[in-house]
């Protein structure tokens, strides 16, 4: 099959914000290889129009790619859902139907993501498994949550006819421990960020307009527990009280459904430490600026205790940004150039390891200067030609 024949529907994760990332960058890779590699994409989306507005631009020609709106089930649907007939429920009601037979009408030979009940229904599922975070930490799921994302992996992976990617050898490992022996056919796809032209601005605009200054770090989390910022908030504590003070810039959601004292919690805590004044929590905000702070910090932090495949860190990557992050087995499998670690929840080595980047800095300046700008380019590549292999490999079956 050629590329062109190859006519992919990548359904969009609206309802996470990571999904997004990937959705984009998935995209975006697919849109730098060559005329003759490209396939067809068609986005099914369901909400947020303006989310993907900008992969209008980017990819549109690249990869004849084309947004396509997927319908909200009707008012009869609606209406045998909720007096509960259960197979209606599943075969109207569903978001999953719904984007299966959108993936019919875009015609396509491949459907990626495929998380669930739609794997049977799609033309050409692949089925993404980021991580099994609702086993390493059941703590933060509800017993229903636990039960149906068990059902869901258990009947993807226990499937010969399916196919399965996993984010990183951490995932397949945990998907052998938790499973027993992987029936489907499976495959491994590192993502990667695809910068825009304009991450190359100069941030000073984008710092002065935060009301920043240099040097500060920059940690680019949800505010959700697993997340380490506790853990890095006492380490700014503790290198205040050795009279290091150093700023810190917060960005993303700080709701957290599951644990709404969380947030104000933290915020208690910086108050009791008299160091509010050096952690900036500026919420969500514009992409471009996010990264123009990325690009403007000392260096990004990354205290998470559980990642899939970290976006953080591969936004890093693509900024020649160093990162400085917790020892978690799928951060060191990132393996990013001059990347300092620290071991998770442990503060002092967190500030341990922020002391280590700044009496380090010179050094690891001439090393970023030193990057060849064409390796991370390659990396993109290779990125969208590893997809694109897994695609061939579903099609024809191979293992």
């Amino acid at each position: 099959m050629s590329s062109l024949a190859m006519r992919i529907a990548l359904i969009a994760a609206e309802e996470w914000a990571g999904g997004v990332m990937y959705t984009h960058n998935l995209a975006k890779a697919l849109a730098l290889l060559p005329a003759a590699e490209r396939p067809q994409v068609t986005l099914l989306y369901e909400r947020d129009a303006k989310r993907f507005e900008s992969l209008k631009n980017s990819v549109s020609a690249a990869v004849a790619y084309r947004p396509m709106f997927v319908q909200r089930r009707n008012r009869i649907e609606a209406l045998l859902a909720n007096h509960g007939w259960r197979l209606s429920q599943w075969l109207l009601g569903e978001r999953s139907f719904r984007l299966a037979m959108a993936a019919r009408r875009a015609n396509a030979t491949i459907t990626f993501p495929v998380f669930g009940a739609s794997h049977r229904l799609v033309p050409g599922p692949i089925a993404w498994i980021p991580d099994f975070q609702h086993r390493g930490m059941p703590h933060l799921f509800t017993p229903g949550e636990l039960r149906g994302r068990d059902r869901r992996f258990a009947a993807l992976l226990r499937d010969p006819a399916q196919y399965v990617i996993f984010s990183s050898e951490h995932a397949r490992g945990d998907a052998k421990r938790y499973f027993g022996e992987i029936a489907a056919r499976h495959d491994l796809l590192r993502f990667a960020t695809v910068p825009e032209p304009n991450w190359a601005d100069d941030p000073t605009q984008i710092v002065t307009k935060y009301g920043l200054h240099e040097p500060y770090l920059i940690v680019c989390n949800q505010f959700w527990a697993h997340k380490g910022h506790a853990t890095l908030f006492e380490a700014i504590h503790q290198l205040a009280q050795a009279g290091q003070p150093l700023h810190l810039v917060c960005t993303g959601p700080t709701q957290d459904y599951r644990n709404p004292t969380y947030f104000p919690s933290l915020q208690a805590k910086l108050r009791d430490w008299g160091i509010e004044q050096m952690v900036h929590t500026v919420g969500m905000i514009p992409r471009y600026d996010q990264i123009m702070l990325m690009r403007g910090a000392s260096a990004i932090m990354q205290p998470s205790v559980f990642e899939g495949w970290s976006t953080v860190l591969e936004d890093a990557r693509a900024l020649g940004q160093r990162i400085i992050a917790t020892d978690f087995p799928v951060h060191l499998e990132q393996n990013l150039p001059g990347a300092l670690y620290f071991r998770m929840g442990d503060a002092a080595d967190c500030a341990r390891a922020i002391r280590h980047h700044f009496d380090t800095l010179p050094d690891w300046q001439r090393h970023r200067a030193a990057i060849s700008p064409d390796a991370h380019h390659q990396r993109l590549l290779t990125f969208a030609r590893n997809f694109m292999s897994i695609c061939y490999k579903a099609m024809s079956r191979e293992p």
